[in-house]
């Protein structure tokens, strides 16, 4: 019994390595922006395409490759995935092409699609207790924004000294001697754990459609509040060194060093937020509404946060990533599985994989959002803050309304775990 738990807790840990390097592929494009807006001589706009580019595959295929991402073993999944994404992410060192450019980030996008649901997947097939799976899952929600904070430091220092065409060479010799490593190990991990019982219990099966899993008391509520977070975090992801130079006045190694406090927050924000929930079950709403609150501060200080040097920007990227990260990372994987497990529905890992997928439509639309808001040149940065500060009230004020429904679901998930002990 000893034995398979270590397994276990090494299966939870090489999976936080995988999302984190999934991470360390997608967060080096804000800072990309700063080089290549003058490098290709792109407009804002251009540079909200890249975003659209990036989001748009991956919430598709998200929705539409949830029953596919089913029938496909892990062990080749999340390997070709990880793979894909980062050799994409290369390629791009190769061209000065606008349009190549964006259609080598589409496919990093697509490839990146299904390693969310796959490793809650592999998580779900591993971990026996409901309550054990939840805190891996919310461990788990940490990993990107780890990722994110590594590859600032790592990206903003490689693109400040050598340029940052050197640095996707580095991240793609990283996943591919990972996708290795989770090859071997999730095969092992597969025979383990599932022996005795035929490979087609294996792979996840229901007969729900899309428009019954959205059926499902506390699901659409949920959505919407994720959504807007989504579309917070994913201004900030994208666009948070380039704010932090162009309005701030940091340059841009520091603009990039500084953003990662902003990662520091969230990759805290999900197990923080886990712990404070065990005694304040309406905590979500109120760190969320802190968030927003945090943004509107930043509007009202405006230039003034770079008369007090990095420390007030780090402080105040901290707070912001923890509650609008952390409120993320719990509700995507955490809620959004115990709601589709309520009542004996047994569909949590398809209703975290389509919530995170028709959410993400937050994150596309922010792109063409802040480039046309660019364009007001006095006030372009202040709206671009505005926007995402009422995106945080809007948020918390849906996931309020279905606070009811997620307490319910919740005190049954306790005492179905009760009863088992």
């Amino acid at each position: 019994m000893a034995q398979k738990k270590l397994g276990t807790f090494h299966l939870q840990i090489l999976l936080w390595f995988t999302y984190c390097l999934c991470y360390c592929i997608r967060k080096p494009l804000s800072i990309y922006k700063f080089y290549i807006e003058s490098e290709l001589h792109l407009s804002k706009y251009q540079l909200g395409l890249i975003d659209l580019a990036l989001l748009l595959p991956y919430a598709g295929l998200q929705i539409l490759g949830a029953n596919w991402w089913d029938r496909m073993k892990v062990e080749n999944l999340i390997p070709f995935c990880l793979t894909s994404a980062a050799l994409s992410l290369m390629l791009l060192s190769l061209t000065s092409h606008f349009g190549i450019f964006c259609l080598l980030v589409a496919v990093s996008g697509a490839a990146q699609a299904p390693l969310w649901p796959a490793c809650i997947k592999v998580l779900n097939n591993s971990i026996a207790s409901d309550k054990s799976l939840a805190s891996a899952i919310g461990v788990l929600g940490s990993a990107p924004f780890a990722g994110a904070t590594l590859s600032s430091y790592f990206v903003s220092f490689i693109s400040d000294r050598l340029g940052w065409r050197h640095s996707t060479i580095w991240i793609f010799l990283a996943c591919f001697l990972l996708s290795f490593i989770c090859k071997i190990v999730l095969a092992k991990n597969r025979r383990e754990i599932k022996t005795g019982q035929k490979e087609e219990d294996y792979l996840l099966h229901d007969d729900y459609s899309l428009v019954q899993l959205l059926k499902i008391p506390g699901v659409m509520k949920v959505l919407l509040s994720v959504t807007f977070l989504k579309f917070t975090r994913y201004v900030l992801y994208m666009w948070l060194p380039l704010l932090l130079s162009q309005w701030y006045g940091f340059s841009m190694l520091q603009a990039g060093l500084i953003s990662s406090w902003f990662y520091v927050g969230a990759a805290l924000g999900g197990p923080g937020l886990g712990y404070l929930l065990s005694y304040h079950k309406s905590s979500i709403t109120l760190v969320i509404a802190i968030g927003g609150a945090i943004c509107f501060l930043l509007l009202a200080l405006g230039n003034l946060i770079y008369s007090v040097k990095s420390l007030a920007a780090g402080v105040f990227l901290f707070i912001i990533g923890f509650c609008n990260c952390g409120p993320d990372s719990i509700i995507c994987g955490v809620i959004t599985f115990q709601l589709g497990n309520a009542n004996g529905r047994d569909c949590g890992v398809k209703v975290t994989s389509i919530v995170n997928g028709i959410a993400s439509i937050g994150g596309i639309i922010e792109g063409p959002l802040v480039s046309y808001l660019l364009h007001f040149d006095s006030c372009g940065w202040e709206l671009v803050i505005l926007v995402i500060s009422f995106a945080s009230t809007l948020s918390a004020m849906s996931f309020r309304s279905a606070q009811p429904t997620i307490d319910q679901v919740g005190s049954r998930h306790k005492e179905k775990h009760s009863s088992v002990v």
